[in-house]
């Protein structure tokens, strides 16, 4: 089977991935994006699926226009817990799968809220600011 990972770096590059290794033969590419940022074509899309039969991406479009090349492409994991880059309903009219990353950061959202709850009822950022603009208004005296 060919698994095609189309944006290994969104993992994280200390992450590894080379457990798909085990379940074909896979090719990967740091990213699939434009130069001008997050602007995808669909045609570099299709070009970097080829013939796999697993993608693996984050951001890049799994849309008819990306996959109608593409007819081997039975399965698509996404690297994250959304699926705004991928048209459900045209992966289920060609018996596509589509899979994420379920309960991703979960825990982390959750001690991150609480975080900021904290940091708002204690004026963090007020202090932050006035220690900051006192250090700064001492060191430009000191000049």
């Amino acid at each position: 089977m060919k698994i095609v990972l189309l944006e290994r770096n969104s993992a994280g590059t200390d992450v590894p991935v080379d457990c798909f290794n085990e379940l074909g033969e896979v090719t990967s590419y740091p990213n699939t994006v434009t130069a001008q940022g997050f602007l995808f074509h669909g045609s570099l899309v299709a070009e970097r699926v080829g013939d796999a039969g697993v993608i693996v991406c984050n951001k890049a479009p799994m849309k008819e226009e990306s996959l109608k090349d593409c007819p081997n492409v039975k399965l698509i994991c996404e690297l994250a817990t959304g699926y705004d880059n991928c048209d459900l309903a045209y992966c289920k009219s060609r018996g596509i799968k589509v899979a994420n990353v379920v309960d991703y950061s979960t825990a982390m959202v959750a001690q991150h809220t609480f975080t900021l709850a904290l940091a708002l009822s204690q004026k963090l950022l007020d202090a932050f600011r006035a220690e900051t603009e006192a250090f700064l208004q001492t060191a430009a005296i000191g000049d």
